[in-house]
């Protein structure tokens, strides 16, 4: 179409004066709203170009405003002269009411959405503009097609309504017809033209649609050069969006880095990660920012990192544990060191170790029941508990409840067995009565807290008790030893007697192999 030369340029726009929220119809005197009056202005100018060089200025707010939420009079946000002269603002990222879109219609392989490659730009275009009801229809528009490297092609549609509105109503309703498009929000309608029909960095002249389908009585475009800096809306998430967390995650030492540097040199803790952190800058950056949470990253890590064994050895009895056990090699400082110094401490209290060894298999194999929980009794420094450490290498394990609290043994459910390290009997853990029964083997009800559990727990587990005490369990009734209270306990026990304490005690850790085939051997 014909457009006037440069010289007879456009008339700037008078300032626009506020109109009182409220007001009536503005008289001839009396300027429309700021709103009102920008996007009459601009229709005025966009559809009265009738030459190829004149200047085009759009007037108005910020497209980011509702249509009353500034009291600002309006001004020039976006002016294009066909050679560039756009303001380069970046674009919103909001869900605020906005004129001015980038519809995106990008490729998909999911056979119920429709797809762009079945339809030409003009089709494209018509089918979205069909669901704009009750939204005005846009006035300016520009309709082009790109394809991916691929092959598959994708429609972008540049749109500018006279009225600013939100776009997921008309998404939603998009949706529903099978249409599944994006909108990428622009500070104006020339910027989002802009960006379809002008080279960049990401865009050669080859991808640029040569003849886009524009709006009837669409102004002029010309001059259109390479500028880097136009904003650009968001990366196709089909293609792109790996790539770009990729770029925003590189140089960073992440959780996965943790991870592999747990692993590789078997931290446990976090003082030795943070002793470590000196030979990776990025490291020293990631104990700064998790700071409070490094233990519990590195206690994460070390699930993640044996969870293969611990899902395997939920599955497996004690028996089988034990076989597994008796396969390690051994770790004493001597060889069978461990089963040196039981046969030692078995010598000097005149107990058969075959006693010992037949107890602790019948225990482990056939749970608890009357006569299988195993007692160890005797003075300090006998060996009592260097004989029962190695059950808690082999199996998981519940120690000693803490007498006085409210639920003394809330740990206990799913544990393979139960240790009571120097034990002493308090009713505040379990009243005598249900003692015997859980030591029989029968079902006994335990406290929990109801914050995690709707009622007492029920135990039924076969999960066999060993002990160690300075003497057997007495039942003391009214200041009087119950004879035969106490004589039922002990039916309920394997007592093993000793009697002597170790003179010169020697620290030994304790073998899970060397128990393993000792007790085995029974």
């Amino acid at each position: 179409m014909d457009v006037p030369s440069s010289s007879d340029s456009a008339p700037e726009l008078a300032p626009i004066s506020k109109r009182p929220r409220g007001a009536g119809s503005a008289s001839p005197a009396v300027r429309p709203s700021p709103r009102g009056a920008a996007i009459a202005a601009a229709e005025k100018y966009v559809h009265a170009a009738d030459s190829d060089d004149e200047v085009i200025r759009f007037h108005g707010r910020d497209a980011g405003t509702s249509s009353d939420s500034s009291e600002a009079s309006a001004e020039s946000h976006c002016s294009y002269d066909g050679m560039g002269g756009l303001s380069k603002r970046q674009p919103a990222r909001t869900t605020a009411h906005r004129r001015s879109y980038l519809i995106t219609w990008p490729h998909t392989d999911d056979a119920t959405k429709k797809k762009p490659d079945d339809y030409t730009k003009e089709q494209a275009r018509n089918m979205i503009f069909q669901c704009y009801t009750p939204i005005p229809r846009p006035t300016l528009h520009c309709t082009v097609a790109e394809r991916h490297q691929s092959g598959h092609g994708h429609f972008h549609i540049a749109v500018n309504s006279t009225d600013p509105y939100r776009h997921l109503d008309l998404t939603a309703r998009l949706r529903a017809s099978g249409i599944y498009v994006r909108f990428d929000e622009f500070n104006s309608y020339f910027e989002a033209v802009r960006y379809l029909q002008e080279e960049s960095e990401s865009k050669d002249a080859t991808t640029i649609d040569p003849s886009p389908l524009w709006s009837t009585g669409h102004p002029a475009m010309r001059g259109l050069r390479r500028i880097s800096d136009v904003p650009r809306p968001r990366a196709e998430p089909e293609c792109d969006e790996e790539g770009a967390k990729k770029k925003r995650d590189a140089g960073k030492f992440t959780e996965g880095d943790l991870y592999d540097l747990v692993c590789e040199k078997g931290m446990k803790t976090a003082l030795e990660l943070k002793a470590h952190a000196h030979v990776d800058r990025r490291l020293v950056l990631f104990c700064v920012r998790k700071n409070d949470r490094l233990q519990a990253l590195i206690d994460a890590c070390l699930e993640i990192a044996y969870a293969r064994d611990a899902l395997r050895q939920s599955t497996m009895t004690r028996a089988e544990k034990l076989d597994d056990a008796c396969k390690l090699v051994c770790t004493c400082a001597t060889p069978c060191g461990w089963i040196a110094a039981a046969d030692e401490i078995f010598a000097s209290n005149d107990i058969d170790p075959a006693v010992y060894k037949s107890a602790m298999l019948a225990a482990v194999l056939h749970g608890r029941g009357k006569g299988r929980n195993v007692f160890l009794v005797g003075p300090g420094n006998c060996g009592k508990t260097f004989l029962l450490k190695p059950l808690r290498l082999i199996f998981s394990h519940f120690s000693n409840p803490v007498a006085g609290g409210s639920y003394p043994f809330v740990g206990m459910p799913g544990k393979d067995l139960v240790i009571l390290n120097d034990f002493r009997y308090d009713v505040r853990l379990m009243k005598w009565s249900d003692m015997l029964s859980w030591l029989e083997g029968e079902p006994v009800r335990l406290p929990m807290p109801k914050n995690f559990f709707n009622s007492d727990f029920e135990y039924t587990s076969d999960a066999p008790i060993f002990g160690t005490g300075k003497g057997r369990l007495v039942k003391v009734d009214g200041g009087h030893v119950d004879w035969m209270e106490t004589h039922m306990m002990d039916l309920r026990w394997w007592v093993i007697q000793f009697r002597n304490a170790i003179m010169n005690p020697v620290e030994r850790p304790p073998c899970a192999g060397c128990f393993a085939r000792y007790i085995r051997s029974a």
